[in-house]
């Protein structure tokens, strides 16, 4: 018996959706605020004017722009941050920028941000690549492009670095913001003479008239607050500055070699320059060296005299009163050092938990250490606890997402060797599809790389790896080591039955008082 032959009748999409109007953005940015890239800023703005007229069903928006701001960091970029929103108001449905590395140089941000506007219905088309979004499959040629400006950007970033470095060394330096009395003409630094007035008064005022750092800020916001607001912070930074003498030190912060190359202090980890007689000078050095003389005694003088906050103990601030929160404070009695709750201190009625003596506390962390020393599989279950709970459930998704098509990839991979021994594919067709399997494997494992980074950069995981390091590396310790103390404990909480230790990683671990 013959099957009847299905009919099968086509409906015809609906003609709003056949003929949308693509509502576009488009994204343009440069990476400097030299005048040659500004130009080339420009210039993109007049090329997507011309370019989005001369397509069909095409509506032009916005030109949503970023002028001389780094694409590593996508928080930076006040332009692209408002046309994400723009797009998730339903404002625009398509956006056209020049290329990747334009849109954004983190691998890692521009595919979360090209899924998060495919699932809302926004395509982005970048003409260098001619990748279009809207397509079916541009998502892993976008991650290899991405890959490749992530990359680039790096190569850039070290480049910079290596010529500022080789700069400093020889004493040569453009500096780009300058200090409070100058300003740049004609690319050359001047001094600006009312302003090297009011900074003259300030070293004048801080060293020969004795003025503290507080009198200055008093004197300048009653006598320059049109000039400028001044703060114990700014004129602090004043003090300090050696450009105003005459010399530069060179290398104060630096960017170390972690996406996304934020700027950090220089604490040591890399050598600084410091160069004599390169910057117009306001003061003389000798001015300037019993300015920051003075600023030195000072602050040793402060942390001296301190009766709240004496740094020379290991254990002040560290000790707080579980019974009402206060703050515990050494006092020496009889000869022997104890911690006493300030408010026992004042009134035994206020607060009933007692002084404990130095030695106790020393004799219950060095419980903890060896508590903590035979038990760092314990650890290790609360490091892998802490990433199970604080990771969220998208963070999983996709690493589970990314292990499956690595596992895929692999089975391809091994699947077309096989072919390959059994002369079922050609060599030609072998090295292509090979080829292209080692692209998407790379791709893959730098996804999972980054979500790895993502998932165990997190403050108690890394403390945790910080404690378990500490112990291993150490074999046995008799007394309250300061160095140890330090890396394990942030905190101590005295009770009236219990000494409880918060460690840096936020375990709680009790330790029971002595009786008496």
């Amino acid at each position: 018996m013959a099957q009847a032959q299905k009919q099968v009748r086509i409906i015809e999409p609906l003609e709003r959706f056949v003929n949308r109007i693509n509502l576009v953005g488009c994204y343009a940015r440069v990476s400097s605020d030299s005048e040659d890239q500004l130009n080339s800023y420009n210039n993109q703005v007049d090329f997507y004017e011309s370019y989005i007229n001369s397509l069909e069903n095409s509506k032009l928006v916005k030109i949503y722009t970023d002028e001389g701001i780094t694409g590593t960091r996508m928080d930076k970029r006040d332009g692209f941050l408002q046309m994400i929103e723009d797009c998730r108001k339903g404002l625009i449905n398509r956006i056209i920028t020049k290329s990747i590395s334009r849109f954004a140089r983190n691998i890692t941000e521009t595919l979360s941000v090209v899924r998060e506007l495919k699932s809302i219905g926004v395509s982005v088309y970048f003409m260098t690549e001619k990748i279009d979004t809207a397509k079916m499959g541009s998502e892993m040629m976008l991650a290899v492009y991405a890959a490749c400006a992530e990359i680039e950007s790096k190569a850039i970033s070290n480049a910079q670095k290596w010529a500022f470095r080789t700069r400093a060394k020889e004493g040569r330096y453009n500096q780009p913001k300058l200090p409070y009395g100058y300003q740049r003409i004609d690319g050359e630094v001047k001094v600006i003479e009312e302003e090297a007035k009011i900074v003259e008064d300030i070293f004048n005022k801080y060293v020969n008239k004795d003025f503290s750092v507080t009198k200055l800020v008093d004197y300048l916001n009653k006598h320059y607050f049109k000039k400028k607001k001044w703060s114990q912070s700014t004129v602090s930074s004043m003090l300090k500055n050696e450009r105003y003498c005459g010399d530069m030190l060179l290398q104060k912060r630096y960017s170390p070699d972690v996406f996304p190359y934020k700027l950090v202090t220089n604490k040591g980890e890399l050598a600084q320059y410091y160069v004599y007689d390169v910057f117009p000078k306001i003061i003389d050095r000798e001015l300037f060296e019993k300015a920051n003389e003075k600023l030195v005694n000072n602050k040793l003088k402060f942390n001296k005299n301190q009766t709240d906050g004496n740094r020379e103990y290991l254990l002040t601030s560290k000790i707080k009163c579980e019974h009402c929160g206060g703050t515990f404070k050494r006092r020496v009695l009889r000869n022997k050092e104890y911690w006493s709750c300030s408010n026992h201190v004042t009134s035994a009625k206020k607060c009933e938990v007692k002084m404990i003596e130095t030695d106790e506390i020393e004799d219950a962390f060095l419980k903890i250490f060896y508590k903590l020393k035979e038990n760092i599989h314990v650890l290790e279950a609360y490091k892998k606890h802490i990433v199970n709970f604080t990771t969220n459930d998208d963070d999983k998704c996709e690493l589970d997402l990314v292990n499956r098509e690595l596992k895929k990839v692999s089975s391809s991979i091994n699947t077309l060797v096989r072919y390959y021994q059994k002369d079922l594919i050609s060599l030609e067709d072998y090295k292509k599809k090979h080829n292209e399997l080692l692209v998407d494997k790379s791709v893959f494992e730098m996804q999972k790389c980054k979500l790895n980074e993502k998932i165990y950069q997190r403050f108690e995981v890394i403390q945790t790896q910080i404690i378990i390091e500490c112990l291993e590396s150490m074999k046995e310790i008799t007394a309250l080591d300061e160095e140890i103390f330090n890396t394990l404990v942030d905190s101590i909480e005295v009770g009236t039955l219990d000494i409880q230790f918060t460690l840096k990683n936020d375990l709680k671990l009790k330790v029971e008082r002595k009786q008496f």
